[in-house]
């Protein structure tokens, strides 16, 4: 049997880690570990980091254009939800990854882990 565990934090580099840390969380599949941390980054980006999110998107291979009502203006809430509701798992990753790296800076820590187990054999 497999299990996927999920832990990730974000913190400044002067505070506590330990009370910073989320998780561990396990899974049956990948697809739920992804979603947990996911949906910790989808709050985080709609909270205050749409616009960055926005130019940085076509690198994370996510088309906001289909979505987009005026590409002259600002990502709104509404269709940064739509957005993050068309997404495949990996481009979910893709996300994940780059909201890490982004937050991950000289006042920041910020991480997350994915692991495969393999348990009961």
């Amino acid at each position: 049997m497999k299990a996927y565990s999920v832990v990730f934090a974000e913190f400044e580099i002067t505070a506590n880690a330990p009370n910073a840390i989320v998780g561990p969380y396990v899974y049956e599949d990948m697809a739920s570990a992804v979603e947990r941390v996911f949906d910790y980054v989808k709050d985080r980006v709609r909270a205050s980091h749409i616009d960055y999110f926005s130019e940085e998107a076509a690198s994370l291979e996510i088309d906001i254009f289909d979505t987009v009502q005026d590409d002259d203006e600002p990502v709104s809430e509404e269709e940064f939800d739509t957005i993050c509701g068309k997404l495949t798992v990996y481009r979910k990753v893709r996300m994940v990854d780059w909201y890490f790296d982004f937050r991950n800076d000289s006042e920041m820590h910020a991480f997350f882990e994915i692991k495969n187990h393999v348990i009961g054999e």
